[in-house]
């Protein structure tokens, strides 16, 4: 789960810089400057961020009350519509929705502190560590394929679809 939350944020980063700043972009109109859709860029990736940072300690307390699990799969189920809306978003050009998206996206992200602590309930001391390094490498492998799937989906000549 915790690769596929990082494969998520990481996919966006080449394919919102073509879609940001790309000459062909349909996301703003033509007076926009590129100054505006640089900073509306930087607000795009980094509001997941700010809200992960928000919501983890809520998302934390719900998962104390209601169980890890049912948490964990209603934060995959709401970032699952979060990604719908930033393709509603995209596809009718509507930066504010696309932003909007990404914060949800950001705040239901904070289940990887969830995933973290189940880790840490399922370990015993002899393999505490061990599961730990799972946790780091799943996080670093969402990190290195997500832009990678990004960049192959957002070059034309590879994929022409997308």
């Amino acid at each position: 789960m915790i690769a596929i939350d990082t494969i998520g944020v990481g996919f966006v980063w080449p394919l919102f810089g073509t879609l940001f700043t790309g000459k062909e972009s349909t996301l703003f109109a033509s007076s926009v400057s590129m100054e505006w859709r640089n900073i509306l860029y930087g607000i795009t990736i980094g509001v997941a961020s700010l809200f992960t940072f928000l919501s983890a300690p809520i998302i934390g307390g719900l998962s104390d009350q209601f169980g890890r699990r049912n948490i964990l799969v209603f934060c995959l189920l709401c970032t699952a519509v979060g990604m719908l809306i930033s393709a509603i978003g995209i596809i009718f050009g509507m930066v504010m929705l696309l932003i909007f998206s990404r914060a949800w996206i950001g705040a239901t992200a904070a289940n990887q502190a969830i995933a973290q602590a189940t880790m840490i309930d399922i370990s015993n001391h002899s393999n505490k560590s061990a599961r730990i390094g799972i946790i780091s490498s799943a996080t670093n492998i969402g990190y290195i394929f997500g832009p990678i799937v990004g960049a192959t989906l957002a070059n034309s000549n590879l994929v022409d679809w997308f």
